[in-house]
């Protein structure tokens, strides 16, 4: 017999994420947009690419995160 594939949504994963392993979500938004950088990004408009570390920076529509984009460069030890 021949099972179809079953396919795993986002959102099942984020629930998973959060009820099965005890992910807290409220922290991780928090990491993303602390204070400073909701303030960076209120003064420059709301929109646009806005760096958040040397390691990743946020992309912003609207004053609503939409993505999160890993920075390429690493920096030297």
């Amino acid at each position: 017999m021949r099972y179809k594939k079953i396919e795993v949504s986002d959102h099942a994963i984020i629930r998973y994420l959060e009820r099965i392993k005890g992910v807290d979500f409220e922290i991780l938004k928090k990491e993303i947009v602390d204070d400073s950088m909701m303030k960076f990004i209120n003064k420059l408009g709301g929109s646009g690419k806005f760096p958040k570390s040397d390691e990743f920076e946020v992309v912003v529509r609207n004053y609503k995160i939409i993505t999160i984009i890993k920075n390429k460069i690493k920096t030297k030890k």
